[in-house]
Parts: structure tokens; C-alpha cells; sequence
């Protein structure tokens, strides 16, 4: 009987079980407790404003690779990869390296990133649901730690980094599936340098920055999405009306619009009045309704404008690990 999941052998060959399996409560709240203090932490910085917005004094630089929050676990003898939505890993050449490293140890929680490698090019994080759907796949998983949130019985959650960094190089620096993920202690002159070289090549998805303060940065390359500007929210601005933020969507194959969410930045004061003057030309009826920022309902326009977003991250989930809903809208020109 395992510590973590009942009856694994019906779970594809005693390595992988579902969704919901840990069987210990108590723990299971513990991660996703770290999963929404993590996301709460972490701000993001774009790449041309490192040197302007990261803090002076020490900082742990890493490399940010492109897979799933996963937890490397040991209790009572068992060590077990496991997610915080309760999905767990045993048997697996991952695990089994794992139990290695952390056999000095009577019980530690390490969170980190587990990744699958790719035929060619850098690990995707699409690579993981993949090999965690198929035995033969599941030998290339590996696991990169980055953290510690307990070890023999003691919370190192609120502990400076400097105390965590320490046991994370004692236990995974050598490793080779499981090991520390790649870390440079430097200034922030040092990350747009750490930029250039790992990000900018393309060997990975972007620098995760920690700090002294206990603040986390993730920098990653802009990412721009054609968009079209299906309605927008307006206020009122020295007796003139201008736009507040524009709804923008994407058009899918059936013709449907999806919505993708508000964009309030990027325009000048003399440019929020051009584009209320634009848009309100072209003003049509919806029966479907929105409010905005402002708390005021939206109005709706005829989608044939086109805008560039530009934006560092696209998430489908909130903080809370909720999926992020839009709903996709159909337009005919007479009704709306």
C-alpha cells in the first residue's frame, strides 16, 4: 500500500495516478496553498525594463523552463512526484533518481518544474501531458528543483533564498533527470546578460529572477497577438469622452468571435478621445452584455478594426487555478 495513491497498478503500469489521488489532505492543501502564494509573488518584467525594475543586492538568476509545477515528495521511506491538483508519480526513471538524492532526508517537499525532453529543440510544456499519457514517453520526463518548502519536518517557505539555495545545490547539483535548475547569483546588470544568452538563443523560455526580498521576477520575450477590437468601455475626461480600454478577440474557424480580454495601455491622452471618435462611428446593438473597468456596460462596434497586442505571458488559468472563461460571440450585420 503507498503512501500517496491506492491500488497504482490500474493507474497504466504502476507509474501514473489520476488527477485527485493523493490520499493525504493535510498535504494536498500545502501545495496548492504554495501554488497560490507562487503566483501571488511573481512579477513580471519585461526584457527592456530589467535593469530599471529589479532590486540592487544579490539575486539567484534561472532559467525559466517551459513546463508544469510539480513536487518532488518524500514520506515515511516513499518518494513520489506529485502535482498540485493531487496527480502522483512513482516508478518512473525520474523518481527513481529522486529517491537517491533524497535518501538522507526523512521528509522534504521540493517544488520545481517537470518537463519532458523533445525530439528537437528546447521542452515544451505540451511535451508533459504528453509523456505523463504514455509509458514509453514517461522515460523522458525530468525534473528541474527550484525551491524548498520543507525539509526533515522544517518551513522553509518564509526562510530568505540564500537558506533555501543552499539545500537545493547540496541535494541536486549533480544530478542528471532530477536536478537543480540552472542558477547564477549575480546583480541585475547580470540578468539582461543572462537574457541575452539563454533566452535570446532560444535554449530557453525565459529568467526566473529571486530576490533578497523575497519578490520573484519572471522575464520572458514579448509575444504579440493580431487581435480585433470587438467593443470598448469609455469615461469622461476634461468634458470630452474618450475610450477606456478596448474587448478584443480572435476569430475562429466557424466565424464565432473569442474574446480574449480588455487592453486599457498603450494609448496617449489625445489618442484615447481619436479612438472613442472612431469607434463610436461604428457602434452597433449586442444582445450579450459586458462591463467595464469603469462599472459601465460596453459598447459594442462592427469587428473590422485590427489591433497588435503585445503582452509577456498567456495564461488559461487564475491564481486560484480556476480555467479563464470568455465567451465566443457570433456578429450578423443587421441584427448586431
Amino acid at each position: 500500500m503507498s503512501y500517496f495513491a491506492d491500488d497504482w497498478k490500474k493507474w497504466g503500469g504502476g507509474q501514473k495516478a489520476p488527477i485527485g489521488s493523493l490520499k493525504d489532505i493535510e498535504l494536498h492543501e500545502k501545495l496548492k496553498n504554495y501554488k497560490k502564494l507562487v503566483a501571488k509573488r511573481y512579477r513580471v518584467v519585461t526584457p527592456d525594463l530589467i535593469t530599471k525594475y529589479l532590486p540592487d543586492g544579490n539575486l539567484w538568476i534561472s532559467t525559466k523552463v517551459d513546463g508544469e509545477l510539480w513536487f518532488a515528495i518524500k514520506r515515511e521511506g516513499e518518494v513520489a512526484l506529485v502535482a498540485y491538483n493531487g496527480r502522483c508519480i512513482q516508478n518512473v526513471p525520474v523518481v527513481e533518481e529522486l529517491e537517491k538524492q533524497l535518501k538522507d532526508i526523512k521528509t522534504a517537499i521540493i517544488p520545481g518544474e517537470l518537463f519532458a525532453l523533445a525530439g528537437k529543440g528546447r521542452p515544451r510544456v505540451g511535451n508533459v501531458a504528453s509523456a505523463l499519457g504514455d509509458d514509453e514517453k514517461a522515460k523522458t520526463l525530468g525534473f528541474k528543483a527550484f525551491d524548498v518548502l520543507e525539509c526533515d519536518g522544517e518551513d522553509y517557505l518564509y526562510k530568505g533564498y540564500n537558506d533555501r539555495f543552499e539545500i537545493l545545490e547540496k541535494h541536486f547539483k549533480d544530478g542528471k533527470r532530477s536536478c537543480l535548475v540552472t542558477t547564477a547569483v549575480g546583480e541585475k546588470s547580470d540578468a539582461s546578460d543572462y537574457f541575452d544568452e539563454w533566452v535570446k538563443s532560444e535554449k530557453f523560455e525565459g529568467l526566473v529572477v529571486r530576490s533578497e526580498q523575497g519578490i520573484t521576477y519572471k522575464i520572458k520575450p514579448f509575444v504579440t497577438i493580431d487581435c480585433v477590437v470587438m467593443a470598448y468601455g469609455e469615461r469622461q475626461e476634461g468634458g470630452r469622452a474618450q475610450v477606456r480600454e478596448l474587448t478584443v478577440a480572435l476569430k475562429r474557424d466557424d466565424g464565432t468571435f473569442h474574446i480574449l480580454g480588455n487592453v486599457g495601455n498603450g494609448f496617449g491622452e489625445s489618442g484615447r478621445a481619436e479612438w472613442h471618435d472612431r469607434l463610436s462611428k461604428l457602434q452597433i446593438e449586442s444582445t450579450f452584455r459586458m462591463a467595464n473597468r469603469e462599472g459601465t456596460l460596453c459598447r459594442f462596434v462592427e469587428p473590422e478594426i485590427i489591433v497588435e497586442v503585445k503582452c509577456s505571458d498567456i495564461v488559461d488559468t487564475d491564481s486560484r487555478d480556476n480555467p479563464v472563461r470568455r465567451m465566443a460571440l457570433s456578429f450578423d450585420e443587421k441584427k448586431g
